[in-house]
């Protein structure tokens, strides 16, 4: 693909090393596949408690200035990045970017940086992903555990984007407690 083309070259070795390089040409790896191509890639097979539901784990942020807001992922594989994405928050409704958001806030950051990662993962055809996200509001809002007293146009794409990536991707949630030193 194009992206497969233009991305550096150190994150292409690291794709084909752990078996990436079958995921950017359109095939899907189940759990053991991915098992097998990492023991074969590191001599590792076990996993950690940490990791036994995915070793796909995509990091999420977002934040606002007087500039505006952003959004950011990275997609991590064995404690490497092996994808990274940002972009600004779009509040112009004509743009055909556009999320839903009307306001450029941190918490639309954040819910356009868990979109952004979930379209990713449909994208990809990614099987399982464990989203790392610092905001309770964002992941709550998108998995429909509180409701939306603001931002309600893009609560209900973000929960959209999530209904349909669950079709074919199993999605695990864990917090991370933001601006503590971790490396993502």
């Amino acid at each position: 693909s194009d992206r497969w083309k233009a991305a550096p070259k150190a994150w292409q070795s690291t794709w084909e090393e752990y078996g990436l390089a079958e995921i950017r040409r359109g095939k899907v790896l189940t759990a053991s596949m991915w098992d097998r191509k990492r023991e074969t890639a590191t001599g590792k097979g076990k996993k950690t408690d940490d990791e036994t539901e995915s070793d796909i784990q995509i990091y999420t942020d977002g934040s606002a200035s007087d500039h505006g807001a952003g959004w950011g992922f990275a997609v991590v594989l064995d404690e490497m990045a092996v994808a990274e994405r940002y972009g600004p928050v779009i509040t112009d409704k004509n743009d055909p970017a556009w999320e839903g958001a009307i306001r450029g806030t941190n918490n639309t950051g954040e819910i356009a940086a868990i979109t952004a990662a979930l379209r990713w993962t449909q994208e990809e055809g990614i099987e399982s992903v464990r989203i790392r996200y610092d905001s309770t509001y964002a992941a709550s809002m998108i998995q429909g555990r509180w409701k939306p007293k603001r931002n309600r146009e893009v609560v209900e794409r973000a929960k959209k984007i999530l209904k349909t990536t669950s079709r074919h991707t199993k999605v695990y949630w864990k917090h991370v407690k933001g601006h503590s030193g971790d490396t993502w």
